[in-house]
């Protein structure tokens, strides 16, 4: 019955997941992805984003700039720098357990080294 219960709901014609789908389209590029995940691990700006990803800081910015158009992350001035952080408590919750699924699937699809030495 629990099974029928949580079918109905998403099948429910009140429920859209619109909001949901377009968060999973905006984190669904893998730069967008490293920045939110990197943020959730340390509020940074955007010169250390851009160094530790290899981009240009104008690469980061237009990034940054929608993930802040969809509430995802927010930026505050501490002197003359801003410092992004993550805001949405339900990406929080996503990007997290995305990361823990990652860990358990490290190299899903490639190669380990002993198996590229042989």
């Amino acid at each position: 019955m629990a099974g029928n219960q949580a079918r109905n709901w998403a099948l429910d014609e009140g429920v859209t997941l619109e909001h949901e789908a377009e968060i999973m389209r905006i984190l669904g590029h893998p730069i967008r992805l490293r920045i939110v995940a990197g943020l959730l691990a340390s509020d940074t700006c955007v010169k250390d984003i851009g160094e530790c990803l290899g981009l240009a800081q104008a690469t980061v910015s237009q990034h940054l700039s929608l993930l802040r158009a969809h509430g995802i992350v927010r930026g505050e001035r501490v002197g003359t720098t801003v410092v992004y952080r993550v805001v949405d408590p339900w990406v929080e919750k996503l990007v997290t357990w995305m990361r823990s699924q990652g860990a358990r699937a490290e190299g899903h699809g490639q190669k380990s080294e002993k198996s590229a030495k042989k």
